[in-house]
């Protein structure tokens, strides 16, 4: 793995849950002493599978394991001598099982608010705060800026510290679509535009205010 590949989001889950082949960690871990990129979606990753895993532990606490329950209803309708009451039954398994796993399964699930950015000219006033609810989906507009075939997006606090980075492939049109995949939470941020070259060439900054 060269340190311009960065890690497949397959692997960085495996990694995290410790179901990583051990023939695969030694590269991957030399790839993260590296890769600031991906150190950030490793430490990401590791919130999220956490997440999960209380989540699945309070259900569990308070309903007992899904699969036990499932297992218990399953039994109940084969103790049954009437066929058809016991296939009725089966649709009443499937829906207990959605119901206690839906929960824990939507938690994996990524909901993103689009916000539009553009920078700020002298004068302007400060852009609406946006609700920070969600994970943002930022259009980042590209007017008269040099069109590259792709670009490095960092988002900063107002104190200048980085709080999320990643490359983003160029598309095409006046816009650039970044999916910051990490929750920001309210504050006043910047998002700087760079190119993708060693020395990352500031090219546009955004005001990001957060409520």
């Amino acid at each position: 793995m060269s340190y311009l590949d960065h890690l497949h989001e397959e692997t960085l889950e495996a990694y995290v849950m410790g179901k990583l082949p051990e023939d695969e960690l030694s590269s991957l871990e030399d790839h993260l002493l590296l890769c600031q990129q991906c150190q950030f979606r490793t430490r990401e990753a590791e919130l999220d599978w956490k997440a999960k895993r209380l989540a699945l532990q309070k259900l569990r606490d308070r309903q007992g394991s899904p699969v036990t329950v499932f297992r218990r209803v399953w039994e109940g309708i084969f103790s049954t001598p009437a066929s058809r009451a016991g296939w009725a039954a089966v649709g009443v398994t499937a829906a207990i099982a959605a119901f206690l796993l839906l929960p824990v399964l939507q938690q994996s699930d990524y909901q993103y608010r689009t916000v539009e950015l553009s920078a700020m000219r002298g004068g302007e006033p400060s852009p609406e705060p946006v609700q920070a609810r969600e994970r943002l989906r930022l259009h980042l507009d590209l007017t008269e800026l040099e069109k590259l075939p792709a670009y490095h997006v960092v988002v900063v606090d107002a104190s200048g510290d980085l709080v999320w980075e990643a490359d983003q492939q160029s598309q095409t049109g006046e816009k650039l679509e970044v999916p910051v995949t990490k929750h920001l939470v309210p504050e006043m941020y910047w998002v700087r535009l760079m190119d993708t070259g060693a020395n990352r060439r500031l090219l546009r900054e955004y005001p990001l205010p957060l409520r």
